[in-house]
Formats: structure tokens, C-alpha cells, sequence
């Protein structure tokens, strides 16, 4: 017999977003097989507004603590999940961080003598620019330089891939 879980009850949609909290931050949601967390937005000091469907990274060192992440990766470069809604400076949203996930804006080639183009398969780690996703080239993301696997393309051309963001 297949016992059944509670199903938790949320205030907020995942594609709602609000100036004062709506659930508690860091809580994790479970839908399917996909996995989001609660956070709040900061702009950092690019004033870079959040786009819907792209890469956010933990605003400082104490930000994964705080649950506060950014698309602006001047000042650290911790990728933390994809957003659900688009956002600015203070506002309270999901991110998704496990499951198949369709990012927004095209996977960066890397930038290096040999650069690698994405293609179904490829391993991704944060890309470049503020909010992208790129391949895992061997040259640039040798050991000493390695930025964590966050994700494998399932399909390039929809840009569809399956994300596995730090909880």
C-alpha cells in the first residue's frame, strides 16, 4: 500500500510576486518532480531587475543563509536557482532549483580558444552575463577555475534542461 504524503498548502502561486512576504523564506515546495524555494529579490548594485526564466545567484556570501538572491553576478557568483516571475529590488518570488526547467534567454557558447556550443547533453555552470547559463568547457572550467554543474541539457534548441541548483 503506497502511503500518502500532506500536501502543504501555499499562500502564494509560483509565478506570483509580492513586496512583503507571503511564506516563510528558504521553504522548499515539492510539485511533481520538480523542487522550488522561497526567496527574496535584491537588485545588487547593478540595479539588474529580475527576468522570468533566468539564472539568479545568492547575493553575497550570507545570502544563501538569508534566502536573497540577484541576476546581477558582480558581486558573487553562487548560482542559486531560475526565477518564476520577472522581479525588482525587494520583492518576494520562487525560484525553481531541481527539475526540468526552460530558461529564457539562449545558452552562452564559452569563451575560450576552443569554445564548446551547447548541445543536448552538454553539462551547464553559470554563465557570463547577468542571468545566463553556458557549457562546462574543460579548458576554461579546468580545476583550479571549476564553477559548479548546475544543470544538463535535455533539449538546446527549446533550451530545456534539467536543473540541479544547490538547496
Amino acid at each position: 500500500m503506497a502511503s500518502r504524503g500532506i500536501k502543504q498548502v501555499f499562500v502564494s502561486s509560483l509565478t506570483e510576486v509580492f513586496t512583503t512576504p507571503k511564506e516563510e523564506l528558504g521553504t522548499l515546495r515539492f510539485e511533481g518532480n520538480k523542487v522550488y524555494k522561497y526567496v527574496k529579490y535584491n537588485d545588487g548594485a547593478g540595479n539588474v531587475a529580475g527576468v522570468a526564466g533566468n539564472t539568479v545567484v545568492y547575493y553575497t556570501n550570507a545570502g544563501y543563509g538569508n534566502n536573497e538572491v540577484s541576476m546581477d553576478t558582480s558581486v558573487l557568483t553562487i548560482a542559486a536557482g531560475q526565477l518564476m516571475a520577472a522581479c525588482v529590488d525587494g520583492d518576494y518570488v520562487w525560484i525553481q532549483i531541481r527539475g526540468e526547467a526552460t530558461h529564457t534567454t539562449a545558452f552562452e557558447t564559452s569563451n575560450d580558444g576552443t569554445p564548446v556550443a551547447v548541445a543536448d547533453g552538454v553539462t551547464l555552470v553559470l554563465g557570463d552575463a547577468d542571468g545566463a547559463l553556458r557549457g562546462q568547457n574543460d579548458v576554461v572550467d579546468a580545476a583550479a577555475e571549476r564553477l559548479p554543474e548546475i544543470g544538463i541539457v535535455t533539449i538546446a534548441a527549446s533550451k530545456k534542461f534539467i536543473a540541479n541548483f544547490p538547496f
